[in-house]
């Protein structure tokens, strides 16, 4: 991108891993996976494009997702792996605004791909890709550091974060 265009305005963290991992069978390769696509490859590609998106005053947007704040079953290294990028997204923006880089976070419910069509559990309130779009626009438009949707479902989630442990478990 630099080479042919010069510079780099923004860096969308959107490669994840997705599948199931449970409890008493995950692996090192499930971690690597997991962990990897999630996680670190976000944090080194941010610290990658730093220079040019100090020059741009650009931006960095990381895919996260509604389950980094309450657990889908079955899914404890993705499920940890997302919560460690929100959390890698909120440092960033803190320590990347004197920097002039914004930095924001996407968390999307469950959206159309050929990825969730191979999903076995239920998934409420799915969208299509246009609507992810439009839903991901309007944050930005609106300033938003977080962007969820779609919110007849993530603002359920999010209600939920707010209860003790002992009422979700």
């Amino acid at each position: 991108v630099i080479a042919h265009y010069g510079r780099l305005d923004a860096l969308v963290n959107n490669a994840s891993s997705f599948f199931p991992t449970a409890m008493g069978e995950i692996d090192e390769a499930a971690w690597l996976d997991l962990i990897g696509s999630n996680l670190k490859a976000p944090l080194f590609l941010a610290q990658a494009a730093n220079p040019w998106l100090q020059a741009a005053q650009g931006a960095i947007v990381n895919i996260t997702d509604i389950h980094a704040e309450r657990p889908l079953k079955n899914y404890p290294l993705y499920c940890a792996a997302k919560a460690g990028l929100a959390m890698l997204t909120q440092v960033a923006a803190l320590e990347l605004a004197p920097r002039n880089i914004r930095v924001n976070a996407v968390s999307p419910g469950f959206v159309e791909t050929p990825l969730t069509a191979q999903n076995t559990h239920p998934m409420p309130a799915l969208i299509t890709p246009e609507r992810a779009a439009a839903e991901i626009l309007q944050g930005w438009a609106r300033g938003a550091f977080e962007t969820h949707f779609p919110r007849r479902f993530t603002c359920w989630m999010n209600t939920l974060r707010l209860l003790p442990y002992r009422a979700f478990f």
